[in-house]
């Protein structure tokens, strides 16, 4: 860093320090949050699990969590009306 002696970037370095040091240094970590996975830093997060027919696939850090759902397309009672239909029909 030209202009900035080694003597006063310590120093600058020394306050920041400091400054995240008394303020905790980032979120607070008894806030709410869904994760991929448990954080031992943290006391109330809540993670985020594939069920059923549904996939996670994670891009790293800074990248994107893709949810994909396959199969199915409509629900138990769906299925459970066309059987019935299927039945009265004599199908």
């Amino acid at each position: 860093m030209a202009g900035i002696s080694d003597w006063s970037f310590s120093k600058f370095k020394y306050w920041v320090n400091r400054l995240i040091s008394e303020n905790g240094g980032g979120a607070p970590t008894d806030a709410q949050y869904v994760t991929l996975s448990t954080d031992g830093d943290l006391s109330a997060e809540r993670v985020l699990t594939a069920g059923t027919n549904i996939t996670l696939t994670d891009g790293g850090a800074g990248g994107t969590l893709t949810i994909a759902a396959s199969g199915g397309g409509g629900s138990a009672a769906d299925d459970e009306n066309t059987i019935i239909a299927q039945q009265m029909l004599g199908g």
